[in-house]
């Protein structure tokens, strides 16, 4: 089942790129469609109108097929927020149990080992959470209320401090304090 997540993963990279290809051509396509109304003065008001014309249906038809597309998008965007919703809930897991561990540990009921061990384990989950927002940031640029929402609080988790005031304690309500 591993690999079929990792080819679906794949697969969707792939359509992603695709995606990302088509975006690109329909943003040189409107930059040229600027260009040309820039230059609407120094041109008759024929030729203006042919290429206008012509860059604008390219336009359309850049944006129909992307239009096409929107369930792919949607569903990337549901596939990242589970996976940063997941990663989140593991940090605070395991942010939990590493208080834990080093109250344990002051009091001297853990070695010096264990608690290397379970601060490595802490630094492991950080790199990890790092890696998928920025994952999520690259692939989804222009996210919605809900994912926005859930990438500040994911920074906010991120960037905290041991000693920090007004820490996030929990995702999905972030103004909890303790």
């Amino acid at each position: 089942s591993m690999q079929v997540l990792v080819r679906m993963e794949y697969h969707m990279e792939d359509k992603m790129s695709v995606l990302r290809g088509l975006q690109t051509q329909r943003n040189d396509i409107a930059a040229k469609l600027k260009r040309i109304e820039e230059k609407r003065s120094s041109v008759s008001a024929e030729v203006y109108e042919k290429v206008r014309k012509e860059y604008a249906e390219k336009l359309k038809s850049l944006d129909d097929e992307l239009s096409g597309h929107i369930d792919l998008l949607s569903e990337e965007v549901e596939r990242l927020k589970s996976q940063e919703e997941r990663i989140v809930q593991t940090k605070k897991e395991t942010k939990f149990k590493l208080e834990e561990f080093e109250l344990r540990y002051s009091i001297g009921e853990y070695d010096e080992g264990s608690f290397k061990r379970a601060k490595r384990e802490t630094r492991k989950l950080r790199v990890f959470l790092g890696r998928v927002m920025r994952d999520i940031k690259r692939k989804c640029q222009v996210p919605d209320d809900c994912l926005a929402d859930l990438l500040t609080v994911s920074e906010r988790i991120f960037n905290q401090k041991r000693n920090d005031k007004n820490k996030v304690y929990s995702v999905h309500a972030p103004e909890v304090e303790c």
